[in-house]
Parts: C-alpha cells; structure tokens; sequence
C-alpha cells in the first residue's frame, strides 16, 4: 500500500468462542497495547512523535465486533493520549454483520469526518449488514439513486476512493477478501 503500518489480529477459534476480543475491548487495556506500540516505534526511530495524528484500523469477518467496542471508549484520563478517538479511518473487510451498526455509524458522524470503509461479498449476512449500515450512515452512493446502493464489484479504485463513506460488494471469497482490498484501501488516502 506504500504506507507504514501494523495489523492487529484478534485472535479466534471458530468453532469456540474462545478469543482475546476482550483485551482490544477494555479501554484500559486497549491504551497500554496502543502505548507500547508507540513507544517501541519511537525508541526504533520509526516516528518523531510519541502519539500518531491518525490511526487506521482495519478487520475482517468477527473483528467487527471489537474494532465497535474501541471506538466506542471513553477517554478519561485527560492527560493521557486517546487513542479511541484519533482512529480517523475503519476498512472492515466482509465484517458487516449488523449488530455494531450504531458505533460505526457514530464514527461517520464524527468531525473532521473519518473514512470509512465496507467491502463484504456479493451475499449472505454480511451483506444484509452493509445494506442496513449503508441506510444508517445516510450515504450517498450517486447523484441520481433513489435510493443508496452498494458499488458493483471491480469499481475503479478511484471511484471507489473518492467516496465516503464507501461501500463495495465483492465476488471475491471470504477468506480472500482481506489479501484482494486491504492494500487498496490503505493505498486511498
């Protein structure tokens, strides 16, 4: 994509419901992990600021549910860098399964306004969520919907970047979705 970065996995069994969501849920927690990435990127030279200006969070499929429940936190401690609130970008790669859909669209709501992005596959549940959180957001896809519809599959890059918030549906597989888009939308800053 050309830009640094630092993907975080949730780790999950599918077949349990066995994972450490909950680590990237609890705010507490959340602040010490961002505040140690940050550090060893200073220490490393990587970054002359101890705090990032932005920060781009990305997920695929169940990430949904804890990528919601970070923007969500609260920030109380004012002295203390709030990393829940400079997450300015959310690419969510076949992760609109419906039941986050108020915290995603608080996120388009806030100001300055934040990219967001939702590339699902062309059926099933996660395409019903973006559906209903394409409705919820308010977006606009064109000047002449009646009503919003998600960009086709194969939308030129451009087009696609240009627009925000963003919603594709996809031809490509679930578990192909992330290697196929990621990249172009880290690309499309």
């Amino acid at each position: 994509s050309g830009r640094n970065s630092i993907m975080v996995l949730p780790f999950s069994h599918s077949t349990t419901t066995q994972g450490n969501h909950a680590d990237l849920q609890n705010a507490e927690k959340f602040s010490r992990f961002m505040g140690s990435i940050t550090t060893t990127i200073q220490q490393a030279k990587l970054a002359k600021y101890s705090t990032p200006a932005g920060i781009a969070i990305s997920g695929h499929s169940g990430a949904y549910h804890p990528i919601a429940e970070i923007l969500g936190q609260p920030c109380p401690d004012p002295a203390a860098p709030c990393y829940s609130r400079l997450i300015n970008e959310v690419h969510l790669l076949d992760a609109t399964y419906g039941e986050q859909t108020e915290s995603f669209t608080k996120f388009v709501a806030r100001k300055p306004t934040p990219r967001f992005t939702a590339v699902t596959c062309a059926a099933g549940e996660t395409l019903r969520g973006a559906k209903d959180l394409l409705k919820a957001t308010g977006a606009q896809m064109g000047p002449y919907d009646a009503e919003p519809e998600l960009f086709a599959p194969y939308t030129p890059e451009a087009e696609f970047a240009q627009t925000n918030p963003a919603f594709m549906r996809t031809n490509t597989s679930h578990n192909s979705i992330v290697q196929s888009y990621l990249p172009q939308l880290l690309r499309e800053r």
